[in-house]
């Protein structure tokens, strides 16, 4: 056999040499959380992060086993601490920066966990409160991009918290509020497309969890986040995901009758109405008009309110002849509340004592001073008691030019 050639001998032996290297390093950062750390620093300076979460993940979990060991434990892997190891005392910084390079390299989930250990381990002194506003952003960030609403929807609540008399204003100019109140409702600003994306228009794929307390609370900034979104000029879609999560998780814990859940239900069907889901809003009147019903009795007058939302979404609809039962089970309900006592005080009161006219003395009006500006009201298809020639049955008519109603429909 031919002997080897002092170049091939220095090359094989390189070689090895780079072998043992690589074998040492390999043991070192696996078993060595500073020689971890050093691999993890460097490939963050030279912005691989994706390459270098795994030695900081890797350097994490062996100080989070000398953690275990110093109160009294033993790592699975390193067994009893013998003194030669020591946590470092930036622990938290240092978990920061593996939550950081997660996040720049594209590892969600790894970084809301990472995320989530911080706030949790850090105390004040630790972190800064924009430091802990930044995390938090980042998480409910991250939340939204898996697809989960939940934790997103608490974390801008409370930064529309912190907006103040910024967010009481939107849509409008913020000249004089102060730049933080600012900073916060821009970043709830920025949140909005981000929930369009994940929630369709109904919430559905979104459930609260957790239990009666966390359903409420959760239900709660899911609909204050809606509301403040409901009066931007482009924030119909996404108040209108947000408040179908709400509506369903306040129907689950409070029940359907509930006060805070037709609250809900009106202001969803609202804009659902304003953007065209007609039938999806006309559904959520007719169910709160139910609850109503349930809840005030079906002659109550309130309930014209909730019957003139559904007259409302008919006449949209060109349903006129569905629109005018509703109208005359309207009036029907003020007959049957006010009617019988209404016109009998009518019958025995002063009509002139109702005129509208400026309360001095420099304008008296005299005991047979009977007004010229009255027209019949049954012109104007108001239902009445008696017949139309007395003179109790008569309106006055709306001031100024340009309309004909009688004052009390103007």
């Amino acid at each position: 056999m031919k002997a080897l050639r002092g170049r091939d001998v220095l090359a094989v032996s390189l070689g090895a040499l780079v072998l043992a290297y690589s074998a040492g390093f390999a043991v070192a950062v696996r078993l060595d959380p500073d020689a971890a750390w050093s691999r993890f620093a460097a490939l963050t300076a030279a912005e691989h992060d994706a390459r270098a979460v795994r030695y900081g993940d890797r350097a994490l979990a062996s100080w989070e086993e000398l953690e275990a060991v110093e109160i009294g434990g033993t790592g699975p892997l390193l067994g009893p601490n013998d003194g030669e190891e020591e946590v470092p005392s930036d622990l938290i910084a240092r978990r920061r920066a593996v939550a950081d390079a997660h996040y720049r390299g594209g590892d969600r989930q790894a970084a809301v966990d990472n995320y989530t250990a911080v706030l949790a381990e850090a105390d004040l002194a630790d972190l800064s409160d924009d430091e802990r506003v930044e995390i938090n952003r980042r998480i409910a960030e991250l939340e939204l991009r898996l697809g989960r609403v939940q934790r997103p929807a608490i974390i801008v609540a409370k930064f529309l918290d912190r907006a103040g008399d910024a967010a009481a204003g939107a849509g409008a100019a913020r000249d004089g509020v102060p730049m933080s109140q600012q900073h916060f409702l821009e970043m709830v600003d920025a949140f909005r497309p981000m929930f369009v994306d994940v929630l369709p228009a109904d919430g559905s794929g979104a459930e609260v969890t957790g239990n009666q307390d966390d359903v409420l609370s959760a239900a709660e900034a899911f609909t204050r986040v809606g509301g403040y979104y409901a009066l931007q000029a482009e924030g119909s879609y996404a108040a209108a995901g947000l408040l179908a999560v709400a509506l369903r998780a306040r129907e689950k814990a409070l029940g359907p009758d509930h006060p805070d859940t037709v609250q809900t239900a009106l202001l969803l069907a609202s804009i659902y109405e304003s953007i065209d889901r007609m039938s999806d809003a006309e559904r959520l009147y007719e169910r709160v008009f139910q609850a109503q019903e349930r809840a005030k009795g079906s002659n109550n007058p309130e309930l014209s309110l909730y019957i003139r939302l559904l007259v409302s979404i008919y006449e949209k609809q060109g349903r006129f002849t569905e629109a005018e039962a509703l109208n005359q089970h309207m009036r029907k309900i003020f007959r049957d509340a006010y009617g019988a006592r209404r016109y009998a005080a009518n019958q025995s009161r002063d009509r002139r004592l109702s005129v509208n006219r400026p309360v001095s003395e420099r304008f008296p009006l005299g005991s047979d001073f009977v007004p010229t500006d009255l027209v019949a009201a049954n012109a104007f298809d108001i239902t009445l008691s008696k017949t139309p020639e007395l003179e109790e049955m008569r309106v006055r008519l709306a001031e100024g030019s340009g309309t004909s109603l009688p004052r009390q429909l103007s």
